[in-house]
């Protein structure tokens, strides 16, 4: 009996690290996506292109073979586009061009957080009626990525993930 609980603890140990190493994987994208998106705010296509090349990165690695089914399908259907638009991001220094890009980039980013259920703190999607165009954020104010300086506090959050 004692060798049974030791075992099962031994498990609850393993899947909890595993659990938390698929979230910090997470966390990391996501702490790399606001980084670019920050930069857009600043005008900085130079720092936006290096996070995007981030964000690529951290999709790249994430140990996807230890998501659940509904995870994994998530995964699937989001990362082909979260890789594209990054990588467009990553290539250029253009700031208009990458703006161009950040909408489709957070929906996918969105939807794949969720799907995955593994952030650690509130996302906040909000949304550009200007532009048409979301974007996610750690924080309720609004500032706005597509417009910058000229239209910081244009938007709305639309939706938020806790």
């Amino acid at each position: 009996m004692k060798t049974l609980k030791i075992a099962l603890a031994s498990i609850c140990i393993l899947l909890t690290q595993m659990v938390f190493g698929q979230a910090n994987e997470v966390n990391q994208m996501l702490g790399a996506y606001y980084e670019m998106k920050d930069a857009l705010i600043a005008d900085d296509g130079k720092t936006a292109s290096t996070k995007a090349n981030e964000v690529l990165k951290w999709v790249e690695v994430f140990p996807e073979n230890k998501l659940s089914n509904s995870q994994l399908k998530t995964w699937q259907e989001n990362t082909a586009k979260i890789k594209l638009e990054a990588e467009h991001i990553s290539k250029s220094n253009d700031v208009e061009f990458q703006r161009d890009h950040l909408n489709e980039l957070s929906g996918s980013l969105f939807r794949l957080l969720k799907g995955l259920k593994m952030n650690e703190h509130a996302v906040y999607q909000q949304y550009c009626p200007m532009k048409k165009a979301y974007w996610l954020s750690a924080e309720k104010e609004i500032k706005n990525p597509y417009y910058g300086e000229k239209m910081l506090a244009c938007g709305s959050v639309k939706e938020t993930l806790k």
